[in-house]
C-alpha cells in the first residue's frame, strides 16, 4: 500500500481479543565479548503489537468476516482495539473458522503496522 491509500475499516464491532504482545522482531540483541547484552528498538518506534481476535456470528456473518479478510489480503486495514478504543493499521495474515449448525466462531491474527 501506499501512502494516501485509502484503508478499509474492519467493522464487526462483535470481537473478542483474547490477547495481545509485542512483536519480537522489532527487537535486535547485540552481544559483546565481554558478556554485556545490548537491546532496542530496530526501528525507535514502540513495538508492533500482535492480536488474537474472535468473532462469533451466523454463517453469513462469519462469511462476511472472511470476505473483507480476502479481499483486504496482503493489505493495510484499520481496526479499532476494543480495550483501549484506539484505531491502528492491521493486516490479517491467518485465520481459521470453526462452524457449528447454526453459528461459529472466526479465530484471526491481527498484526500492527505502522506506514
Amino acid at each position: 500500500q501506499f501512502l494516501g491509500d485509502i484503508m478499509e475499516v474492519f467493522t464487526w464491532s462483535r470481537v473478542q481479543t483474547a490477547n495481545s504482545e509485542p512483536d519480537s522482531e522489532d527487537l535486535y540483541k547485540v552481544s559483546f565479548g565481554s558478556g554485556v547484552t545490548q537491546r532496542g528498538s530496530k526501528s525507535g518506534l514502540p513495538p508492533r503489537m500482535k492480536y488474537s481476535v474472535d468473532f462469533q456470528g451466523t454463517h453469513a456473518e462469519i462469511a462476511a468476516v472472511e470476505t473483507f479478510l480476502l479481499n483486504n489480503w496482503g493489505k493495510l486495514f484499520l481496526w479499532t482495539v476494543p480495550t483501549t478504543a484506539k484505531q491502528i493499521r492491521v493486516h490479517c495474515g491467518d485465520w481459521s473458522k470453526d462452524l457449528q449448525s447454526v453459528t461459529g466462531k472466526l479465530s484471526m491474527k491481527f498484526q500492527q503496522e505502522y506506514l
